[in-house]
This record gives structure tokens, C-alpha cells and sequence, in this order.
């Protein structure tokens, strides 16, 4: 009997070879069956199709149009049980030649982890060797790219920042394996000025940050007004002798907070960079205008009796999800995307899709991710992150086998962007499979936007295949 895990590779298979079919044959000693999946761009979903080989004649069983391998390993265990898998063939290509063919890891000339040598020093060592190359740095939710030429950074980047901003925010980063590649540099110019102006900006930016950490602010926090101003030249004088930056940007957080926002909905729609908010959040705490408090305030309040029964609307809602997981389906999340794109239509509303995962580290980084199954514990510890951060509206759905997807509504992509970042931030702390040490595993995410990316939600999905 085919496993999830086998059915979710040829579904990789054949979206890493445009135009082939890959088959899984299984079955006994007295007859074959063979399942093949295709990518059916016309219709932006996967064709899977079950044939029957006695020997002397073959037949079709069935055919599913559908994304989920797990409907389909669902099919095959009610009709199929015991039978065993046979050796897989692929058309057009070699499933196990592309695949699963061994690979020598490449080793750096400079390698460690930064619980043992802090950013600074580290990056400080790569310019007083006057190295060339790139410096690789992965954790647990993000990875690092810096390109040096004769010990001088050139580019770098992290998710969803680069240049200077890439820099700045990397040495508050105190975990992660690093490798240095003596290799060629082809890589465009993000980064102009010194370390050592770098440097000093970083520590202040760490330093605030910490302190930011360490009265409450996370993603999932409830920022609250201490004090009540309306007038700007009266908030400019409770600011007097702050932190010199944005007082627009001060403000603009400022009037933001409600006390029933959570963290992670204000800094979605800010549109700025990490380096330019922490300053002002710092001083709006510092200064005793704002706290960060774990609830929201409106849960204090006793709700008003309504005449209207809403577990109707929880009845339709609890139709659309796995039983269990508790996440929508892969058919809500359909839906979702045409409903948002009916809106757009209309009332020209963007909105964004965000496809994420687990998978394995590959040397190989042509190869397509291998996601992993998060054991049933991290699903539930998943959906409590998310929903905590996300907003009522957005809609977090599975995506294949071991993926997931957020359909975020009225979003560009820059929110997206920044809210993707807040997701990999919540799984970085969950343990998603015993199977796996937790450092042989990246976060991958892929972000589409209508109308920024595309124009159509089929281009939208297979934009967020991309992984």
C-alpha cells in the first residue's frame, strides 16, 4: 500500500518535470495496480489516475482531479489495503536517477555555529582574511546570504530584507550553522557602507530589540495606549529626549494601537522596514506611553446578548475543516481564492496567498523541497500560533500532504511578505516531526499576490508552488 509520503513525492516528481507522468506501480502476485499523477496546467490542479493490470488486460479504475495526495491515499486504503508497493517508473523522466541519486555535500572553508562566535566578530573575520565568496547561514526559520569580494561585503540578504537592513538585523541573530564558500562572486551591489558603521547600528538596534523582547513584545502581544494624547505637539513633548528617529512612523504606530489589535496585525500593514519600527516602538515603551499586554482588552468586556444564532454560521464553518487537524481543506481553500478573486474583480481588493512548510536541507538546491509530515501535536501547536497571529478573516488551509496555505484578503504583497515572516517566527519553536533533527530542516515559503503577481488564481497557485 502506497504511503502518503510515497504518494507526495511523485506529486513532487512530476511538478519538478513539466509534462511528465509518474506511476507508483503496487499490488500482489495475481494482478498490478498503477497509479499515475500529472500536472494539469489547464485547470491548475493534478490528475491522478488508478489503472488495473491483470496480466491480460488493463483497465482505468478511476480518475481525481485534485491537489490533496492525502484524498487520494485515502481512496486507495478503503479499496486497496495490503497491497505493496512495486518499483516506481516515471514517463519521460527517471524518478530515482533525478532524485534520489547521492549526493556529495560541499563543505565550507569556514564553518561553525553562532552560539560559539557572535555576528560581529564572525563577519569582522571574513574581512580581516580578505576573503571572496558567500557566507551561508541557516536557522531554524531563516537563512542568510552575504557576498564578500577580497573581505568586503557586497550583498546580503535574509528573508524579506537586504542590503544594509540584512546586515543590521543579522547580528541579532545568536543560533545558526555557518559556511563560508570560496567561490566566484556574481551578485548585485546592496551594500555601500562599512561594517564598522554596520556594526554600531547593530548594536543599538540589538539593544532596543532586547529590551523590546524583554517587557512582552512578541507577535502574538496586545500593544496598549498607557496614555491617551490626540494632539501632536503634545505627543512630540511626551517623546522630548527619545531616540532620535521617524516621529511619522512614531505616530502612525501609535494611533494604531487599540488595545484589541495584536502585534503581529499592526507591524503586517506598516510597511517598513524592522530597523525603522523598533526604534519608535522602543520609545513609545520607554516613555511610558504604551505596554504590552498578553490578552486583548475587549476580553474583559461581557459580550451583548445577540438575538441571532451563530452556531448556524459555526456549523457552515466546521463543514470546511479537516476533522483532524481542525485546518480548512484544500476544497475551502479553493473556494476562498475564487470568492477573494471575485472581490477583485469588482472592487479591484488585492489579496495574497502564502504556501509554507517544513523540508529537508539538500545540497542540491536545483532539487524540489521535500516537505515533511508534521507529527498530529505540531498541527494543533501550528493552528495555535497561527490563529493567534493571524487575522479573523484570513484562512489557514491545507495544502497537499504536508503543507499548508494562507489566504490573506485585502493584503499586497508586502504585507504578505511581512506576515510570512511572522509565520516562520511562530514555527520556529514548534517540533514538527520525531523523525528529524530539527537542524536538518528549512522553513520554505512562497508568496503570490492579485494583482501584483498575477491576474488569476490559477497563476496565483502555481506561482506559490514555486517553493
Amino acid at each position: 500500500m502506497p504511503t502518503l509520503r510515497q504518494l507526495e513525492d511523485i506529486r513532487q516528481t512530476a511538478m519538478a518535470n513539466t509534462g511528465s507522468t509518474v506511476e507508483l506501480p503496487f499490488g500482489d502476485e495475481t494482478q498490478t495496480l498503477i497509479l499515475t499523477v500529472s500536472r494539469d496546467i489547464g485547470k491548475g490542479s493534478w490528475l491522478w489516475m488508478l489503472y488495473r493490470d491483470d496480466g491480460f488486460t488493463s483497465a482505468l479504475e478511476w480518475s481525481q482531479l485534485t491537489h490533496d495526495a492525502n484524498y487520494i491515499h485515502v481512496l486507495l486504503e478503503n479499496a486497496h489495503p495490503g497491497f505493496l508497493v512495486k518499483t516506481r517508473r516515471t514517463t519521460e523522466v527517471n524518478v530515482d536517477e533525478s532524485r534520489y541519486q547521492s549526493q556529495k555535500i560541499r563543505r565550507g572553508t569556514l564553518e561553525g555555529n553562532l552560539k560559539n562566535i557572535q555576528v560581529a566578530n564572525l563577519l569582522q573575520s571574513v574581512t580581516m582574511g580578505q576573503m571572496t565568496g558567500r557566507l551561508q547561514i541557516n536557522a531554524h526559520n531563516d537563512t542568510a546570504s552575504l557576498y564578500f569580494t577580497n573581505g568586503k561585503a557586497i550583498h546580503a540578504t535574509i528573508r524579506g530584507a537586504e542590503g544594509h537592513e540584512a546586515i543590521i538585523q543579522l547580528f541579532a541573530w545568536e543560533e545558526g550553522d555557518f559556511s563560508f564558500y570560496d567561490e566566484a562572486v556574481n551578485a548585485p551591489t546592496t551594500v555601500t557602507r562599512s561594517l564598522t558603521g554596520l556594526m554600531m547600528e547593530g548594536a543599538a538596534y540589538v539593544d532596543h530589540l532586547s529590551l523590546l523582547i524583554e517587557k512582552g513584545l512578541t507577535n502574538e502581544c496586545f500593544p496598549v495606549k498607557v496614555v491617551n494624547i490626540n494632539d501632536a505637539a503634545e505627543f512630540a513633548a511626551a517623546l522630548k529626549g527619545s531616540v532620535d528617529c521617524d516621529m511619522q512612523l512614531q505616530a502612525s504606530i501609535y494611533s494604531r494601537i487599540t488595545g484589541n489589535s495584536s502585534w503581529a496585525e499592526i507591524v503586517r500593514d506598516l510597511s517598513h522596514k524592522k530597523t525603522e519600527w523598533v526604534p519608535c516602538v522602543f520609545n513609545l515603551l520607554s516613555c511610558g506611553l504604551i505596554r504590552f499586554d498578553a490578552v486583548p482588552l475587549s476580553s474583559s468586556l461581557q459580550a451583548p446578548v445577540s438575538k441571532v444564532d451563530w452556531s448556524i454560521v459555526q456549523a457552515i464553518e466546521n463543514s470546511m475543516l479537516r476533522a483532524d487537524t481542525g485546518l480548512c481543506t484544500y476544497a475551502a481553500l479553493l473556494y476562498s481564492l475564487q470568492q477573494e478573486y471575485y472581490r477583485f474583480e469588482g472592487l479591484e481588493l488585492p489579496y495574497s496567498l502564502i504556501v509554507f512548510g517544513y523540508c529537508e536541507k539538500s545540497a542540491d538546491a536545483s532539487q524540489p523541497p521535500r516537505f515533511i509530515p508534521f507529527k498530529a501535536r505540531a498541527i494543533a501547536e501550528l493552528r495555535d500560533k497561527i490563529f493567534r497571529v493571524k487575522r479573523k478573516y484570513d484562512l489557514l488551509c491545507h495544502y497537499g500532504a504536508f503543507a499548508y496555505a494562507i489566504v490573506l484578503p485585502l493584503s499586497l504583497k508586502e504585507n504578505a511578505r511581512t506576515f510570512a515572516g511572522i509565520v516562520a517566527e511562530a514555527c520556529s519553536s514548534i517540533h514538527v516531526s520525531d523523525e528529524y533533527h530539527p537542524s536538518s530542516l528549512e522553513f520554505r515559503a512562497a508568496i503570490a499576490n492579485i494583482p501584483e503577481d498575477c491576474k488569476s488564481p490559477e497563476v496565483m497557485l502555481e506561482i506559490a508552488e514555486r517553493l
